[in-house]
């Protein structure tokens, strides 16, 4: 995901479009291709949790080796956490959004948040050397918290490019209107009497 950001972001600045926006529209097709492909963690019977006897529990000859039985399907939790922030993102985008980049900030949040709780079950992570953590939870953390950040400092933003808020569409088409007349009303010409021949006399 990092390296795809990545490589968006350079080809936006090649086609000298807005990084923001892009960002907005990324961060849904993120959710889309997390949700869908999760499912290859069933598929390869990986990346799962500790045992569980839920009813949804998952069982394999890999479960059964590594926790002795079934185990939480974490591949099925993140897949369902990435569907529902998906659907919430497209209404908040298409109805509430008030800046590009905002889609993006609330995506990071969203993401990191269930990640940090889901890797919390798996059992194949790789823990840090001083924290009692995984390093996807720590990274996960301090996602979220840059993302809050941002959003607080961006709060009173009303860049918007594309679909989003009501009021603040209207706002900036006010602002294109009035930028518009401005430019004409500088650019035209004063229009005063005709000029009148002089003519000497002998």
């Amino acid at each position: 995901i990092i390296g795809g950001m990545g490589l968006g972001v350079i080809m936006a600045k090649i086609r000298k479009l807005s990084i923001p926006p892009v960002l907005d529209i990324a961060s849904l097709g993120f959710l889309i291709g997390q949700c869908i492909g999760r499912w290859g963690n069933f598929v390869n019977q990986e990346a799962f949790g500790t045992a569980t006897d839920l009813p949804w529990a998952m069982y394999s000859e890999n479960t059964a080796i590594e926790v002795g039985g079934a185990a939480h399907p974490c591949f099925l939790y993140e897949s369902l956490w990435c569907l529902i922030g998906f659907i919430l993102l497209h209404f908040f985008t298409r109805k509430l959004r008030r800046y590009d980049g905002q889609t993006f900030l609330l995506y990071v949040i969203w993401y990191g948040i269930g990640r940090f709780f889901i890797e919390s079950l798996r059992t194949d992570s790789l823990l840090t050397p001083i924290l009692d953590l995984r390093v996807s939870q720590l990274v996960a953390a301090v996602s979220v918290l840059a993302a809050v950040v941002m959003l607080i400092i961006f709060r009173n933003r009303t860049v918007l490019t594309g679909c989003g808020s009501k009021k603040v569409m209207e706002l900036n088409n006010s602002k294109k209107v009035s930028t518009r007349t401005n430019g004409s009303s500088k650019m035209s010409l004063p229009v005063g009497p005709p000029a009148v021949p002089f003519t000497r006399t002998a």
